[in-house]
This record gives C-alpha cells, sequence and structure tokens, in this order.
C-alpha cells in the first residue's frame, strides 16, 4: 500500500493474547476461570493521516485494504471485520475519530485458543483510543470489542477473552469471581471481600468480577448499593452464556486466588485466611 512508503507511526500498541489456568474444556462445578495475558501478541502501529474519513489499514501476512469512515460496512473478507467492526462500534460512541492509518504484525497463531481475535479488536480499539484521545474507559473498550465480534464478525463470544486482554496486570494477585446480583450468597460473599480489597488493593490486589445476570439495569443497581469498586462486567446472557456452556458454570460464588506468577494457590478462602495469605505474597 503506497502510504508504507512514508509511514512514520506515532503510537504502538501491543495487545496481548490470553491463556486459561482452569475452566477451559475442564468439568468445574463452582463456577470460576481464571485467564490471563500471555507473551504472543497482536502490535499495532498507528499514524494520524491528515483527512477526516479516509483509513488505511495494513496486515502483515494479509493484503491491506482502505475504508471510509463514514461508510463502515461488513466485509467477504473476514479479517476486515475485526477492524471495521471495532470501528463501528466507536462510532456509535464518539465522532473523535478521523483518518489514520495502521499497520498490524502478530505472533499469535491462529486458531491455536489463544485468542488472536480479541487481541485484534482491543488492541485496535486501545490504540484508536490513546491516538484520537477519546476517553473511553478500559471496561468500554471490552464492551465495545465484544459487541464488534457479534455484529460483524458474527461470533457469539462470550466476554472473557477481550476481558483478559485488556485487563490483565503483571506481577498483581488476582481473584477471578463469578457472582449474581439475584444471589443473596455472592452479595453476601463479595462485601465481606470489600474490606479485604479495600486493604490491599494498593499493594496489587485485584477482584475481576464477571456477572452471570441477564438485567443489566439490576446488575448496575446492585453494584452502585453494594458500592463495589473493582472492576465488574456482565455476560447478560446466563444461564445460555458462553462462558458457562465453555467453563461449566453451574454455582456461584467460589474463589481461586492466583500468585504474581499466575500459579493457583489456594481456593474458597474465607477474608481472615485471604487476608493471611495476602500478607506473604504481596
Amino acid at each position: 500500500m503506497q502510504f508504507l512508503e512514508n509511514f512514520s507511526p506515532e503510537l504502538t500498541i501491543a495487545s496481548p493474547g490470553r491463556i486459561n489456568f482452569i475452566g477451559e474444556h475442564t468439568d468445574y462445578n463452582m463456577g470460576y476461570v481464571l485467564p490471563t495475558a500471555i507473551g504472543n501478541k497482536i502490535t499495532f502501529k498507528f499514524q494520524r493521516n491528515g483527512y477526516d474519513t479516509q483509513c488505511n489499514v495494513y496486515s502483515i501476512g494479509y493484503k491491506g485494504f482502505s475504508l471510509d469512515l463514514k461508510t463502515i460496512s461488513i466485509s467477504d473478507t473476514e479479517w476486515e471485520n475485526y477492524v471495521l467492526g471495532v470501528l463501528n462500534e466507536i462510532s456509535k460512541l464518539t465522532d473523535k475519530v478521523k483518518g489514520f492509518n495502521c499497520t498490524i504484525d502478530s505472533d499469535l497463531p491462529l486458531g491455536s485458543g489463544l485468542s488472536s481475535s480479541a487481541a485484534m479488536e482491543c488492541g485496535l480499539a486501545y490504540g484508536l483510543n490513546e491516538l484520537f484521545d477519546l476517553g473511553l474507559s478500559k471496561t468500554t473498550i471490552v464492551e465495545l470489542s465484544q459487541r464488534a465480534e457479534h455484529s460483524y464478525v458474527g461470533t457469539q463470544c462470550g466476554i472473557m477473552d477481550q476481558f483478559a486482554s485488556v485487563m490483565s496486570k503483571e506481577g498483581n494477585v488476582i481473584l477471578l469471581n463469578f457472582w449474581a446480583s439475584y444471589d443473596q450468597v455472592s452479595r453476601e460473599s463479595n462485601n465481606l471481600l470489600k474490606t479485604v480489597y479495600d486493604q490491599y488493593h494498593a499493594k496489587g490486589f485485584e477482584v475481576y468480577s464477571v456477572s452471570m445476570d441477564n438485567n443489566m439495569t439490576a446488575w448496575r443497581d446492585a453494584i452502585r448499593f453494594e458500592e463495589y469498586t473493582w472492576i465488574d462486567v456482565c455476560e447478560l446472557t446466563y444461564p445460555e452464556s458462553y462462558a458457562g456452556s465453555v467453563y461449566n458454570i453451574t454455582a456461584i460464588p467460589t474463589s481461586f486466588l492466583i500468585d504474581k506468577e499466575g500459579n493457583i494457590v489456594a481456593k474458597n478462602l474465607n477474608c481472615k485466611v485471604l487476608s493471611t495469605w495476602l500478607d506473604n505474597l504481596l
């Protein structure tokens, strides 16, 4: 493509794939998944090109293509739809995206179960957010990337892959939590967890929470009422959810504690014992 001759990127984004420590194709009854980002990644290089709506995208290993932000539509070329879907979803939230050039290079094997599609969607969205100062939160990037895969790629995926690609943090101790606003035991467990989270969050303790609600209003109301401050996303498709089918979620809640190296070191800890573990790990 002609733009490559004078391409001088002003922003580089590395978007990781993911693996699951537990839960994938495993018969767990307790409802937790433990994904994390890996070193394999898709690398995006961006440059504003001075045009209002003309964009050029080149993927090493594929042919490049050009597009107009005013006339985004589904392509007959499958990989292009990951780009087009993200741009379509961003256009619903802001009109601040202008013309850009982008190159894409990947060492994530396609079809290997390492979530190259989520890395593609999230990396593009994250890069455009930075390039044009869109003001999108990480949670918004996760959610719009999932919607892009639903609407343009045609895969009715859950939110786990995008979540792991964007939200994973190096060197943290993590608790990944499935819950539901309608489940009183979940809410009681979360409320007890708040004290531990407040005490250890600044030291490197993260709680990633995924609601199995199918009522977004009830989920949001519960988060506001209970004042949960950790990251929380909602699949909105339970009991026919992607995560429910892939990860065999049959009961909530439970917990697995993951150390800084990504090892599962404990499960189903009460808050007193969890605090002891965190004192040793952080």
